[in-house]
C-alpha cells in the first residue's frame, strides 16, 4: 500500500552520509531513539535517501515501528528503494550498505524486490541477533537471582512434603470408607437435593402430582484439589524446580563468558533459569490453593454440609488437634494426621522473580 500523499524530500536528505565502519550500536540506538521521538526517517541525520543498486549487498542493524502510525498511513514512512517520496511503510528497518558505506532507512519487506536471497537471509539474521541480544540481557540481568529462590524452594519443600503425606492419606481414608467426595466437590461448590412437588393439570382437568428433583449450592470451599486422585505431586514440582536452578548454581562463575557461548549454550542456561523459576511459582500457588482445604472454616463448613439431611453426599468429619476424623457416620471413621509443616506459611518468589517467570526473554 502506497499513500498518495507525497512527501517533499530535502535534498540534504539525499547527500550521502558515508561511514568509516559498521555503524556502532550507540549510532543505531540514537537513529531508532530518533524515530520512537516522533522524527520522520527521511529526516533522520544519519539517513541517505537514495535508491540502492540493483543486487548490492545489504545488512539489517535493527527493526524500528514508526509510533502513532497504525491505519494511518499519511505518517508511514517514504522508501528510498521504491517509492522515493509518498508513505509506503511503518514497521521499518535500519539498513546498512557495506559496498556505499551509507545507512539507509527502508520498509521492512522494500529491499526484497532489488535482491530477495540476501532479504530472507539478512532478515533472518538481524531476528536471531535480536534474540541472542535479549537473551543475554536477560541472563545479565536475573541470575543473580538464583540462589534466592533456591531459598525459597528450600522453605515450601517442607509444606509441600506435608501435603504429599496427608493427601495421600486422607484420598486412601476416603476410598477405604467408600466416600465419593470428590465426585461431590471438584468444582468448590457443596449442594444440597431438592425435592419439589409439582401439580399439573391435562386438558381435561385433571390434575396430577410429580416430584422434581434438583440441587442447589449451600456453600463454596477453596482447596477440594487435595482429593483430586491424578494432582501432580507439590514435592516434586519443587524438586524439579531445584533441579533445573541447581545446574546453573555457579553462575558466578560464567557470568562474564555469556556473550562469547555458543546460542545453544546459552539457551540451555535460559531453559533453566525459566523452568526454576516458573516451577517455583507454580508450587507457591499449589500450595496456597491446597492449605486452604485444611484451614478450621473450611473443615467446619464441610462438617455442617455433612450434617444437612438433603447433603448430596453423607459422611462425617471431625477436627481435633493435630488430626481430622473422616467417616461414613459417628462409629465408622478413620483417623487422618495432619503433619508438622502442613500450617507453615509459604515463601514466594520475590516480585521481580515472579515477574520474570511470565516473562518471554528467557525463552
Amino acid at each position: 500500500m502506497v499513500s498518495p500523499n507525497k512527501i517533499p524530500i530535502p535534498e540534504k536528505s539525499r547527500t550521502p552520509k558515508l561511514f568509516a565502519e559498521t555503524p556502532s550500536e550507540a549510532t543505531i540506538k540514537t537513529i531508532v531513539d530518533f524515530i520512537r521521538a516522533g522524527g520522520k526517517p527521511h529526516l533522520c541525520p544519519w539517513h541517505t535517501h537514495t535508491n540502492a543498486p540493483e543486487g548490492a549487498i545489504v545488512d539489517y542493524l535493527e527493526e524500528f515501528t514508526i509510533p502513532g502510525s497504525k491505519g494511518r498511513p499519511h505518517l508511514w514512512g517514504a522508501c528510498p528503494c521504491c517509492t522515493d517520496c509518498y508513505p509506503k511503510y511503518r514497521v521499518g528497518l535500519v539498513a546498512w550498505f557495506p559496498e556505499e558505506r551509507v545507512v539507509r532507512l527502508v520498509g521492512r519487506d522494500c529491499f526484497e524486490r532489488l535482491n530477495p536471497e540476501a532479504h530472507k537471509s539478512r532478515y533472518r539474521e538481524l531476528k536471531r541477533r535480536g534474540e541472542r541480544s535479549r537473551q543475554i540481557a536477560y541472563l545479565l540481568s536475573n541470575l543473580h537471582i538464583v540462589d534466592d529462590v533456591r531459598s525459597v524452594i528450600a522453605t515450601n519443600k517442607v509444606i509441600a512434603q506435608a501435603l504429599d503425606e496427608v493427601r495421600k492419606s486422607l484420598q486412601q481414608s476416603v476410598a477405604l470408607l467408600g466416600i465419593p467426595l470428590w465426585d461431590h466437590i471438584r468444582d468448590g461448590n457443596l449442594h444440597q437435593s431438592i425435592e419439589e412437588v409439582v401439580t399439573t393439570a391435562d386438558k381435561s382437568g385433571q390434575t396430577r402430582e410429580s416430584t422434581r428433583r434438583s440441587s442447589r449450592v449451600y456453600a463454596s470451599v477453596r482447596g477440594q484439589e487435595i482429593l483430586d486422585p491424578t494432582r501432580s505431586s507439590v514435592l516434586r514440582l519443587l524438586v524439579s524446580a531445584d533441579q533445573q536452578l541447581a545446574s546453573i548454581a555457579g553462575w558466578r562463575d560464567f557470568l562474564g563468558l555469556l556473550p562469547h557461548m555458543s546460542d545453544a549454550e546459552r539457551a540451555k542456561i535460559a531453559r533453566a533459569l525459566k523452568a526454576g523459576l516458573r516451577g517455583t511459582e507454580r508450587a507457591s500457588d499449589e500450595i496456597d490453593r491446597l492449605q486452604c482445604f485444611f484451614r478450621r472454616q473450611t473443615l467446619s463448613t464441610l462438617r455442617r454440609w455433612s450434617t444437612l439431611p438433603n447433603c448430596t453426599c453423607r459422611f462425617s468429619l471431625e477436627l481435633q488437634d493435630g488430626y481430622i476424623l473422616i467417616g461414613t457416620d459417628r462409629y465408622q471413621k478413620v483417623r487422618v494426621n495432619l503433619p508438622t509443616g502442613l500450617s507453615n506459611t509459604p515463601r514466594r518468589l520475590s516480585p521481580i522473580a515472579s515477574s520474570l517467570s511470565a516473562s518471554a526473554d528467557g525463552s
